[in-house]
């Protein structure tokens, strides 16, 4: 919520995009079990906007309900969703380099910020050809298809707080289960930059993470 009246800058950043989606959705909840004293305050601009739809949950499942709105509206499993973060400015390239590679591939998850150990991250940035990874780093863009996982699998009912706080390893573990591979592509961009400065009241995730959130949720899933 506290970062949500400058989403603007991140909407603003794809739809500037040499690709346009067919549709935007933000999911936002109603009891936000992080900031539960600050409301939402998206500008109007994007409340009216035709291309996107604003989905308002009862429940908070934490940064996975960024896959609610394309897996609850997309119509076939075959459709493409891709996940961005609230807090980024993209480069127009983004969705063009995600989608190209998807379109010919219907059977791997697609980034361009990944690590093939979960100690350190890489960038398709460094690389000329596709690789396998552990994990994808959410903030660059991921690429699925409605295929590979439901609502079900988004639902953080009886989670602990450090997995659900650390959506990328959840989401790269629920695949592994499926025995869906994690691809990091080349790409000529490196990372995304930040809109947001990052204090306590932005509450950036990766703080939490900082303080041995990651490598708790990593224990907890027994993926160390």
């Amino acid at each position: 919520p506290s970062r949500s009246k400058n989403i603007i800058f991140t909407i603003n950043s794809i739809l500037k995009q040499t690709i346009i989606p067919n549709k935007i959705f933000i999911t936002i909840s109603k009891n936000n079990f992080r900031e539960q004293n600050i409301n939402y305050e998206i500008p109007e601009a994007i409340q009216n906007h035709k291309l996107i739809e604003i989905i308002i949950l009862e429940k908070d499942n934490g940064p996975i309900n960024k896959l609610y709105g394309g897996l609850l509206n997309c119509n076939e499993d075959e459709d493409i969703i891709i996940t961005v973060d609230d807090d980024s400015i993209y480069n127009r390239f983004m969705i063009e380099t995600i989608y190209n590679y998807s379109k010919t591939n219907n059977t791997n998850v697609i980034g361009t910020i990944g690590r093939i150990d979960y100690e350190s991250k890489i960038f398709g940035y460094n690389y000329d050809k596709p690789i396998n990874v552990k994990l994808l780093e959410g903030y660059g863009g991921i690429g699925y298809r409605k295929k590979f996982l439901n609502l079900e699998d988004i639902n953080t009912n009886g989670l602990n707080e450090e997995i659900i706080l650390n959506d990328d390893i959840y989401i790269s573990y629920i695949l592994s289960k499926k025995n869906i591979e994690l691809i990091m592509i080349p790409s000529k961009i490196k990372e995304p930059i930040t809109h947001s400065i990052f204090t306590e009241k932005t509450n950036p995730l990766w703080k939490c993470n900082e303080n041995g959130v990651f490598n708790k949720c990593l224990k907890t899933l027994k993926l160390n």
